[in-house]
């Protein structure tokens, strides 16, 4: 390749990656102007959609070229600009009619992914036929890149296919999957405003993963149903100063609908010598992320347990006190506080020795303690089978296949057999 081939490659290479970023740009736009949620779930779902399609468009652009119908002229690159600019208005307005019919007809995340394809394509596919054009008029190439042969280049185009369609499809199922995670666990803590806009992008991707046993699609309107009566619940309540219990009850509606400010503001006149509200307000303080502060409630909630007669319900009051400090201990990365808490936890509190003894397990787990972890982990599964066996073993099932799985493995069936040994 000659000096000036060279340069003629490079200005060419320049002129496309312009257009390109231009063509992202505002298709970019259009689907955020259009409300892209309501198609993509998540806005970056749609640039990523938008990214992967570059390539396959950029492809069919220079093979409409190398074929004698695309004209390398500046004439035809504004033709094709003008074209992207229409498509891009249309964009805007039907975008939101297309989603709403995938909704209402109930379609599955594969059509849904397909739709999301052709729209991107569709949107970038004109910038990419202009900035051929473009480029080929102002370099005079006159060589293809595709490859000698139809072999090659539909190998090629193969490819680009799977890259524009099946890459954003897989990453949105990586991110369904990920967040119907999150929304149960939202749900788990009753935390209804959270869970629902979790649970709205898993509706709009017609995501199959399923949240509290049900499909997105179904759980969504029974959610969004009981948050209108516990806004009306909260409307009404009687939010009394003189009243610990009806606060606590009233804090409780406020929290499940992510109005927390007016929930610690219910609180706080209360916590001096009640535990229950001392811990709801600790609960509310941790959703907020004020680690510190919510950490100090929940010891003061556990000191007023420890002095108040030991009941059923006076044990379970600490041991979400003795959770709570863990899970901050481990939010603000003092590991080594929250084992100890853990560990006081199991040592204090016999009865709720198989709870202590699976948090362990997981806290190991995390933190690359496998052997501590799988010791823990049996040792709650012997003293409580119903309530921790199918979670421990859904845990030791996966350190089995983590590095060093080879290792893991068989010292974990050796000691399966005898699982409270390993924790005595």
């Amino acid at each position: 390749m000659t000096h000036a081939d060279h340069n003629t490659r490079v200005r060419g290479v320049a002129m496309r990656l312009a257009g390109l970023a231009m063509g992202t740009f505002v298709t970019c736009a259009v689907l955020t102007t259009s409300d892209a949620t309501l198609l993509f779930g998540w806005q970056r779902l749609a640039v990523v959609q938008v990214v992967m399609s570059l390539p396959l468009g950029l492809m069919i652009a220079r093979l409409s070229r190398d074929c004698g119908y695309l004209s390398p002229t500046i004439l035809r690159a504004l033709v094709w600009s003008v074209v992207a600019g229409a498509i891009a208005g249309c964009g805007i307005i039907f975008v939101p009619t297309v989603a709403t019919i995938l909704a209402d007809s109930g379609s599955s995340f594969t059509v849904r992914a397909l739709a999301r394809s052709l729209l991107t394509c569709s949107l970038t596919l004109p910038w990419c036929l202009a900035s051929e054009s473009l480029a080929a008029r102002r370099t005079g190439e006159t060589t293809s890149w595709l490859g000698a042969t139809p072999a090659e280049r539909g190998g090629l185009l193969a490819v680009l296919v799977v890259v524009a369609m099946a890459l954003p499809a897989a990453y949105a199922s990586d991110l369904c999957r990920r967040q119907a995670t999150r929304c149960s666990e939202a749900l788990r803590k009753q935390q209804l405003v959270v869970a629902q806009r979790m649970l709205k992008p898993l509706r709009d991707l017609g995501s199959s993963q399923e949240v509290a046993g049900e499909s997105p699609r179904y759980l969504y309107p029974k959610l969004s149903a009981a948050i209108g009566q516990l806004e009306e619940r909260a409307a009404h309540a009687n939010r009394s100063k003189s009243d610990a219990a009806r606060a606590c009850e009233s804090a409780r509606v406020l929290a499940m609908l992510d109005r927390l400010d007016e929930a610690e503001q219910v609180l706080t006149p209360h916590c001096a010598g009640n535990a229950q509200a001392s811990l709801l307000l600790a609960a509310v303080l941790q959703q907020q992320g004020r680690w510190e502060e919510s950490t100090a409630r929940y010891e003061a909630a556990d000191r007023l347990l420890r002095e108040a007669p030991q009941s059923a319900e006076m044990i379970a009051g600490q041991v979400r006190a003795l959770n709570g400090i863990a899970f901050n201990a481990r939010e603000t990365a003092h590991h080594e506080d929250a084992e100890n808490v853990y560990l006081q936890g199991l040592a204090r509190l016999p009865d709720a020795a198989a709870h202590f003894h699976f948090q362990l397990g997981r806290h190991y787990q995390l933190g690359g303690r496998p052997f501590e972890a799988i010791a823990h982990l049996h040792r709650a599964a012997e003293l409580d089978p119903q309530a921790y066996q199918e979670s421990a073993s859904a845990i030791l099932a996966q350190l089995g296949t983590e590095s060093p799985g080879c290792v893991i493995g068989p010292w974990q069936r050796r000691n399966s057999a005898k699982p409270g040994e390993a924790a005595r």
